[in-house]
């Protein structure tokens, strides 16, 4: 058994339960869950309740998606941007109204046919595959699809191929090298197989991605769960609260507080962009 990031050869696997192992890597940190259920097994999981939380906080994640489109801007002007895993269509919701031309690829029926009902966007119902070869698109994403997919290295060369020469790939997945997800162990909040299978550090979403065809140009640790609600820590919630009211926009405030949370560990996922090379 080799290692979807990287190809090298894996150390055997602990038991996982369900029949399934937790296979490590030594060389580039990547751990992966095997075998893995049927593909029609693994789709079963993504039924209308699986999005109830899409329905229910639908205004907070377009906050969330607010942020991550801000971050692109930094790298792309509004364009052709391809959504893989686009799920109720929030994102598409979100970029479409800041001009970009977008298109989604959902595997889930439940979810396509919400999102068509509450967009009024172009969503795809398949995977990659099912975005026709010939499409290109000047920037691709993928917010918390990686790690769900039997094989990452398959859909990010699709990727590629429906990117243009110099088009972005951004990806956003929890990140297994963080120091949380290494203090939690098997209690660690993404660490739910069958439904995540596959358990990225830093190193090994890069090896992914230049043998995918891509060069990263931008990454920094995030926390998805923290953009949502508070850590429940005392009083953080407040003392942040007061730090935005009273420093409005002060930009070195703004990285110093990126920077202290960092050190701190509460950040547990990857947000990473590259280019797509030739």
């Amino acid at each position: 058994m080799n290692c979807p990031a990287c190809a090298a050869p894996v150390d055997p696997g602990r038991p996982l339960g369900k029949g399934m192992f937790l296979l490590a890597c030594r060389s580039c940190g990547h751990s992966f869950a095997d075998p893995l259920p049927p593909p029609s097994e693994l789709l079963g999981t993504y039924t209308a309740d699986y999005f109830e939380v899409h329905r229910k906080n639908r205004p907070q994640l377009s906050l969330v998606e607010s942020r991550r489109l801000g971050w692109l801007r930094g790298f792309a002007a509004p364009g052709r941007l391809l959504e893989i895993g686009s799920g109720t269509g929030i994102f598409l919701e979100v970029a479409s109204g800041a001009g970009w031309k977008v298109t989604g690829v959902e595997p889930s029926s439940a979810a396509c046919e919400e999102a068509r009902r509450l967009t009024g966007l172009d969503v795809i119902q398949g995977t990659v595959t099912a975005v026709p070869a010939d499409a290109r698109f000047d920037v691709v994403v993928m917010w918390h699809v990686a790690e769900h997919l039997p094989d990452p290295s398959l859909v990010f060369r699709e990727a590629h191929k429906r990117l243009v020469p110099g088009g972005l790939l951004a990806v956003e997945s929890p990140d297994a090298g963080s120091l949380k997800a290494r203090l939690r162990g098997r209690r660690w909040q993404y660490f739910t197989p069958p439904e995540h299978v596959q358990f990225f550090t830093r190193q090994s979403m890069r090896t992914l991605m230049l043998r995918a065809g891509f060069e990263p140009v931008w990454a920094r640790r995030t926390s998805f769960t923290r953009l949502l609600a508070p850590l429940g820590l005392p009083g953080l919630s407040g003392l942040r609260n007061w730090i935005g009211t009273r420093a409005g926009k002060l930009a070195w405030v703004k990285r110093s507080a990126e920077t202290v949370k960092g050190l701190l560990g509460l950040d547990d996922c990857l947000f990473v962009v590259a280019k797509r090379v030739p």
